[in-house]
């Protein structure tokens, strides 16, 4: 687990291009430093240190096609034989209230023309995962149709991807990588990737965007939880999704007010419902709240407030209040769709 995969690169900004005959180089095997940084009765964390070489940049005939304007797909350049080093300080670490392994990777990217992947084998048989996308889940097939013409089968998340088996599954989160691919190698290994390092645009033509070869100093960060049944049954969405959003703390100064010193304004059930909006309304008083349901069958609601509600509406993504909703000593709940969105509308009582 958590291998580094480094390859060429001849693609753009939109697509993935790699050499032709170009064998990844990982760092399986590669010796590392391991050493424990902290230790604390919350949280321990070690750090692994691999000094790595990988090739500068694709060889000069690189230049020349695409001063020729040869599209990407039928580009002939190969890395070139200089090496460049490349450090990776990774720091894995577990916390006592937590679910899985957190990591951050940090290195100084001085390589052009290539792509930097962690990859995580799964070993779990599966014909699809699970990625989350806008307002849902989505279900993949690992393996493209037959139609399908780059080797390369990336897709887009925006906080977790996930494999699982007939009993267990891996998750894999992340703050801010957008790309992966679940690999067929027989292991249906999760890649993400860390860096794409790309000199031009698009292949409409001739877009030089040198900021887009990423030189200089990154860190990463991305967490993985292995977990039972897939991560809607498991609700390690949850946990992914929060992990891109984690709880802080806040030390107010003494004020005078009704609320007791330990208190929470609303508490909820519903199992494979994602909470994605509470919030004040814009336009008006109102405190906005929003679920989706991830599952495909439909799912019971429960919401308790505790505060004084002077109505309460069923909403839509404007802030608008549509119908009445019925509530009883603060409390009401619904039957929630499969994939569906639903908004509602809280007017607190004023004082």
């Amino acid at each position: 687990m958590g291998i580094y995969e480094d390859c060429g690169d001849l693609g753009n900004e939109y697509i993935f291009r790699q050499p032709d005959n170009d064998i990844p180089l990982t760092t399986k095997g590669l010796p590392a430093r391991i050493s424990l940084v902290e230790h604390e009765p919350y949280r321990i964390t070690y750090e692994i240190v691999h000094d790595w070489s990988i090739p500068a940049a694709a060889d000069a005939s690189f230049e020349e096609e695409k001063r020729r304007m040869i599209p990407f797909r039928q580009r002939q350049a190969l890395r070139a034989s200089e090496h460049l080093p490349l450090r990776i300080m990774t720091r894995v670490s577990l916390e006592a209230s937590g679910k899985g392994l957190l990591v951050s990777s940090s290195f100084v990217n001085q390589a052009k023309d290539h792509r930097l992947r962690v990859l995580f084998p799964t070993g779990l048989a599966a014909a699809s995962h699970l990625a989350d996308s806008v307002f849902e889940v989505a279900e993949r097939d690992i393996h493209p149709a037959a139609d399908w013409m780059n080797p390369s089968h990336a897709q887009h998340q925006q906080a977790f991807v996930s494999v699982s088996g007939s009993k267990a599954g891996l998750t894999v989160a992340n703050k801010g990588l957008n790309e992966y691919e679940v690999l067929r190698d027989g292991m249906n290994t999760i890649a993400v990737t860390l860096l794409r390092c790309v000199s031009e645009l698009g292949d409409w033509g001739v877009f030089p965007t040198p900021e887009a070869q990423c030189l200089g100093e990154h860190t990463v960060e991305f967490a993985v939880c292995p977990h039972s049944g897939n991560a809607i049954e498991a609700e390690t969405f949850a946990w992914a999704y929060q992990y891109q959003a984690p709880w802080f703390g806040l030390q107010t100064e003494w004020q005078q007010g009704p609320l007791p010193a330990t208190y929470q304004p609303l508490c909820w059930e519903g199992r494979s419902l994602a909470l994605s909006a509470f919030k004040m309304s814009q336009e008006h008083d109102d405190v906005l709240l929003r679920w989706y349901n991830l599952a495909h069958e439909d799912r019971e609601l429960a919401v308790q407030t505790y505060f004084p509600l002077e109505g309460l509406y069923t909403s839509d993504i404007l802030e608008r209040r549509k119908s009445p909703v019925h509530v009883d000593q603060g409390k009401f709940h619904t039957t929630v769709g499969k994939a569906r969105i639903i908004s509602y509308a809280l007017s607190p009582l004023q004082p």
